[in-house]
């Protein structure tokens, strides 16, 4: 698969899936989601790097756990933002509380 996209690309590209999809599944205010969204990914990709530090074939990298949470990050501020401005859905009678 490295051939077709590196490293970078692929893991920008699933955690801004998993990012997509925890954000827009979740219940409550923009704000809060968008918070406990980039958290739980944060830690999502470090326990990912780390038990990856367990396969010989595999090494565990800082690099590619900022990859993570960079490639979240933006996802979830645009989300964010897509959804203060009514362009994507939202929840309205938990975003009132």
């Amino acid at each position: 698969m490295g051939k077709i996209a590196s490293g970078l690309v692929l893991h920008g590209l699933a955690y801004s899936i998993i990012t997509f999809l925890l954000f827009t599944g979740s219940n409550g205010r923009p704000s809060g989601n968008a918070l406990r969204t980039w958290l739980i990914v944060a830690i999502m990709g470090a326990l990912d790097e780390f038990v990856q530090s367990f396969f010989p074939y595999r090494n565990a990298a800082v690099h590619d756990w900022a990859v993570d949470v960079t490639a979240s990050f933006v996802t979830v501020f645009l989300l964010l933002i897509l959804t203060l401005s009514n362009w994507l859905p939202h929840d309205k009678k938990m975003s009132d509380k």
